[in-house]
């Protein structure tokens, strides 16, 4: 879903496909273009809406900009891209990959943004391949839900995540950090297991944090893994995702947690009493 925002004034992008599969948009304004200087124009962009992909939007999403610099001349543009799509592949390891996040930053660069607001980015390089970018941290986000961490250890699921999880639990003020490492078939590189690397201690509080969660085989297994670590099973299991596309349902991932906190970032379902959604886009 695409809106914009002048002033008070926030208006919902019409979008639709044409049989073909190009993408359709309509800034449902008047005929008359802005021919003066105007504040500036916030886009955003929330993906998952459903009969739309990712590409649909970032297609629209490029639209959209250019029919509102036709009627708005004189404005700046603001974006707000909550969720960076591709930023999962921001190197190309083997010959012959792309480097998918920088050809993204390239087609937002190109759009013109003064300022682009984003939320958690996976990569750490993302604000090298994306111009005048500003984010905000996980301690920005779920550092509220609880108001006191003291006896609550922090879990990162992969060392990947170790670096932001000992930042966040320093700021909260938190017990610990847990690392967990994944367990992966070396013929077919699927991950079949979870390795706690930590002492757990008893009686535990764990609150396992990312920033995104896609299908949820890694956080199923790292709640599976926290379990067998502790006599008689962990006392509560919570897990936080800054983005929580749950492309294979909320309920696979949701059956192995006390509460799940995510933020409205992406469009999914999530018809799940355990799911807390904070609103941040």
């Amino acid at each position: 879903m695409i809106r914009f925002k002048r002033g008070n004034v926030s208006t919902q992008v019409r979008q639709w496909k044409f049989p073909d599969g190009c993408v359709g948009v309509d800034l449902q304004v008047g005929s008359e273009r802005v021919d003066m200087v105007t504040p500036m124009i916030s886009v955003s962009v929330v993906f998952g809406d459903e009969g739309f992909t990712i590409n649909d939007d970032l297609m629209a999403l490029a639209m959209t900009v250019d029919a509102l610099k036709r009627h708005f001349p004189m404005a700046q543009f603001m974006l707000e891209l909550p969720y960076i799509p591709y930023a999962r592949q921001d190197r190309a390891v083997n010959a012959g990959e792309p480097n998918s996040l920088k050809v993204i930053g390239k087609m937002i660069n190109g759009m013109g943004f003064s300022i682009v607001h984003s939320l958690d980015p996976h990569s750490t390089v993302a604000d090298a391949a994306i111009d005048n970018l500003f984010t905000a941290n996980q301690h920005d986000i779920f550092g509220n839900v609880h108001p006191n961490w003291s006896h609550i250890h922090i879990v990162a699921p992969d060392a990947g995540a170790t670096k932001k999880c000992e930042e966040f639990a320093k700021a909260v003020g938190a017990a610990g950090v847990i690392t967990c490492a994944k367990e992966r078939d070396k013929k077919t590189g699927q991950v079949i297991g979870m390795k706690v690397l930590d002492e757990v201690p008893g009686d535990s509080h764990l609150f396992v944090l990312d920033d995104i969660c896609d299908g949820g085989r890694t956080f199923i297994e790292v709640a599976k893994a926290l379990d067998t670590a502790v006599d008689g099973g962990v006392w509560h299991l919570e897990l936080a995702v800054t983005h929580g596309l749950f492309t294979k349902g909320v309920d696979v991932v949701g059956k192995y947690f006390d509460t799940i906190y995510t933020t409205d970032s992406f469009n999914s379902v999530r018809n799940n009493a355990i799911v807390k959604t904070l609103k941040v886009s």
